[in-house]
């Protein structure tokens, strides 16, 4: 090997050592870099990931108030349907009522009428019992 050659060979590896500091100094950069990029991104999951739990939170709490709002709606619904059966049956009852009534009148006057009848019935009978009587009496003599 000639000298020219072996002063190359040198500078060559002078270069490569040079070159495998700059790489090693770069190696230890892009791992900082990449380990604060990691930092970074976990600190930003851990935000987002608190961020999700309070908005759940708050879908949930909203979700609360909105199932008692319709809760207490559709009770005050039923209490208004079962108002509005109430008064239909009471006036249902009362319709009821009034007719009773009313057929308890007609039959009413009608046994009044029987009654009558009856009567008149029982006085002609004695009246033809009185005069059978005074005719039996009056043949007897």
């Amino acid at each position: 090997m000639d000298v020219d050659t072996s002063d190359a060979l040198e500078h060559l590896g002078g270069r490569i050592d040079a070159l495998s500091v700059h790489v090693d100094a770069l190696a230890v950069s892009l791992r900082a870099e990449f380990q604060d990029g990691l930092a970074d991104n976990r600190r930003h999951a851990e935000g987002l990931f608190e961020k999700s739990i309070l908005h759940a939170e708050e879908l949930f709490e909203k979700s609360v108030r909105h199932t008692e709002r319709l809760f207490e709606e559709s009770r005050r619904h039923a209490e208004g349907l079962f108002g509005e059966s109430r008064q239909h049956a009471e006036g249902l009852f009362e319709e009821s009522r009034r007719h009773a009534d009313g057929l308890f009148d007609d039959l009413r006057r009608r046994t009044d009428v029987l009654f009558e009848t009856l009567r008149d019935d029982i006085r002609v009978l004695s009246e033809g019992f009185a005069a059978v009587s005074v005719k039996l009496d009056s043949l007897r003599r």
